[in-house]
């Protein structure tokens, strides 16, 4: 277990001395009902086994005398507002309060609530005071202290329980019920009186146990307005007064009949009551309420009600909140990752109309989302995506885009782009939202012209070698050009001539 006490608000200004029906009061007298009532809230999540503390002691400041505190240990129950225990706690002797968180808790985001830790309130003084009182050594009230006039005898009905907490008692004598009828000035003939359990209540009458106990304890006294004068030793009938008294009982009901009240002098008439189970005191916890009403010819009287707390009562109330993840689905660029996307949201609330309103909140790829404030269970939330934005480097695929993933108590509307919700205290809303990008064109591959296959080189061949001439012996001539072109001209006239003789001969043949 964690003790969480520094991440739970206790709201000390608020916190008010409040009788059994949780009615601020401002004065209390000794034996009266007074709670102190403690509003709380955390901080955030809590989880099961976390705890908080405080002290829930009444002390006049002045003297530090105790106006209420527990005598024995209480234990009591953390009820949410529909009414799933989401905790327990307990009221030690020395005015220390322990509420335990259990799983229930773990599915809202935040909790608040009040403890009201009930009792008897002790005061030993003769009345007409105004006392400064600390409630836990962290608030101050002023309390009126009274009595009741002693000597004034009136209608009453007071009650206590009746069992220790140091051994066992009887379950049927668990809560002691007491009854107070005055005659007055005149004799009283003929009265009696009913008393009643309330529907579903959870103590009833064991009836042999009334029948027995009862007529020994109805007795008549002359001074019912102090705890002296009440005693039955004090009995001015010597027990006569009872044995006379005709009793009918019933679980629910028992009905006295009562002999005659001398003037100046008041009935008094014990009703145990019976809690089952209980052999304890600290097993007397919660709500008894009992009426009896009063039956004097000639006279009308009115009912009285009396209601004991033991222990204490402890609500509970979630604040939810939500979340949008925001998913992307293929590869941004670095240029894009940054990029912002919008939400916009719709709040209301029909039973606190300040919860409405609309708003819009970016959010960036791979990022959540969370309404930064716990809201009311009943919060209705509408949630969906606006433009999308705009990069050089992306382009979206639109109809994937902006779209809800479908998840337990969520309405999805417009193609899965519009989300819808009612908070709850017992339910988580973690929404996914994606966008999906377009796949990028693969690009078209250039041409490359082939190369052609190289020529391989020639390898020029040496040439053949030419035959070598072997000259002819060159006439001795003188070099010069007259006689180079007369040598030519007789050259051409001798081969003329050959040829001519050749031909001639040819014809001859």
């Amino acid at each position: 277990m964690m003790n969480v006490s520094d991440k739970v608000t206790l709201d000390w200004d608020n916190a008010q001395l409040v009788d059994h029906a949780g009615h601020e009061v401002h004065a209390v007298g000794d034996w009266w009902d007074l709670g102190v009532k403690l509003p709380w809230q955390t901080e955030g999540r809590v989880k099961a086994g976390d705890y908080f503390t405080y002290n829930a002691n009444v002390v006049n400041q002045a003297t530090g005398e105790t106006v209420l505190r527990p005598n024995v240990a209480r234990a009591f129950t953390v009820y949410s507002h529909d009414n799933v225990a989401v905790g327990c706690g307990t009221w030690a002797t020395d005015g220390t309060v322990t509420v335990i968180f259990n799983d229930k808790v773990e599915s809202a985001a935040q909790w608040y609530g009040t403890v009201t830790t009930y009792g008897l309130a002790s005061y030993s003084g003769p009345g007409g005071e105004t006392y400064v009182v600390e409630i836990g050594g962290k608030a101050t009230r002023h309390l009126e202290m009274t009595r009741r006039t002693p000597g004034e005898a009136r209608y009453q009905k007071d009650g206590w329980i009746n069992l220790s907490d140091s051994e066992d008692g009887d379950e049927n004598k668990a809560i002691m019920w007491r009854v107070v009828l005055p005659a007055g000035d005149t004799a009283v003939t003929g009265a009696s009186i009913v008393d009643e359990a309330p529907a579903d209540s959870s103590w009833s009458f064991d009836c042999d146990t009334v029948n027995e106990y009862t007529k020994t304890h109805t007795y008549l006294v002359t001074d019912p307005t102090t705890s002296e004068g009440l005693r039955r030793d004090k009995d001015t009938s010597n027990g006569a007064f009872g044995a006379a008294a005709q009793i009918q009982c019933t679980p629910t009901k028992v009905t006295v009949a009562l002999g005659e009240i001398p003037a100046n002098q008041s009935a008094i008439i014990l009703l145990p009551a019976r809690v089952e189970g209980a052999k304890r005191a600290s097993d007397v916890v919660g709500e008894f309420s009992n009426t009896v009403t009063y039956n004097v010819p000639g006279e009308r009287v009115d009912p009285i009600t009396k209601v004991l707390r033991y222990g204490a009562v402890a609500d509970a109330n979630a604040h939810q909140t939500f979340s949008v993840t925001k998913k992307v689905e293929g590869d941004l660029p670095e240029a894009a990752k940054d990029l912002d996307y919008t939400l916009e949201i719709t709040l209301k609330n029909t039973a606190d109309p300040t919860v409405d309103k609309t708003f819009k909140a970016t959010i960036k790829a791979g990022e959540t989302y969370t309404y930064p404030a716990p809201l009311p269970p009943g919060t209705e939330v509408t949630v969906s995506e606006g433009d999308l934005p705009e990069a050089a480097e992306i382009t979206w695929n639109d109809a994937e885009s902006r779209v809800f993933e479908t998840a337990d108590g969520v309405t999805l509307a417009a193609d899965n782009r519009e989300a819808s919700f009612t908070l709850s205290d017992d339910h988580i809303f973690a929404l996914t939202l994606t966008n999906t990008l377009a796949p990028t064109p693969s690009p078209t591959p250039s041409e490359t012209p082939s190369t052609p296959a190289p020529t391989p080189s020639m390898t020029p061949s040496a040439p053949a070698p030419t035959p070598s001439v072997t000259p002819s012996p060159t006439p001795n001539l003188a070099s010069t050009g007259t006689d180079a072109a007369g040598l030519g001209v007789l050259a051409g006239i001798v081969a003329f001539a050959g040829l001519s003789f050749v031909a001639a001969k040819r014809r001859h043949r």
